[in-house]
């Protein structure tokens, strides 16, 4: 083991570790339980960063406490990496059975534990939706369209390396 140039974390005190994630598309959702639908291209052996096929590649994840029949479908480049902004390429989809319902203006959606449909909208809202309708906010958790970040200078603890006692 190679010991670090400047300080280093007592692994015992801290009672946690580091996972090794691979770069892939759609990190973020693999470790959330979402995975490759059927179909989908295969990753290139010469595609390190696994980004050839992100705006080709679609994810998908089951409904909880359903039978499967229900699930939720992601595609597009910018909802496979999260590079910034607002992107129409962004594709969430619920797929009910035969029935297939598009989430316009979705720019992140997945599951909650009971089954509703969690959704970031592009007009800034964090909202729960249900069955009877995948299109419509059940509730509005949150507006946040018109926060605006309010740096603040860090508490006197975040700027030691020094491990509380």
């Amino acid at each position: 083991m190679v010991e670090p140039d400047h300080g280093s974390v007592d692994y015992d005190r801290l009672r946690a570790g580091l996972a090794v994630t691979r770069a892939a598309t759609y990190a973020v959702e693999r470790r959330r339980g979402w995975s490759e639908a059927e179909g989908s291209p295969a990753r290139a052996p010469s595609d390190m960063w696994d980004e050839r096929r992100a705006e080709t590649l679609e994810m998908t994840k089951p409904q909880p406490n359903s039978d499967g029949s229900a699930r939720l479908v992601v595609s597009g480049g910018f909802a496979a990496f999260r590079s910034g902004g607002f992107s129409s390429t962004v594709r969430y989809r619920v797929v009910d059975g035969d029935a297939v319902v598009e989430l316009p203006d979705v720019q992140w959606a997945d599951w909650a534990r009971d089954g509703r449909l969690l959704v970031a909208t592009a007009n800034g809202n964090l909202e729960t939706r249900g069955k009877s309708s995948w299109l419509a906010a059940g509730d509005v958790v949150a507006n946040l369209a018109d926060e605006r970040p309010a740096p603040t200078e860090a508490p006197a603890g975040a700027r030691s390396w020094a491990w509380p006692t």
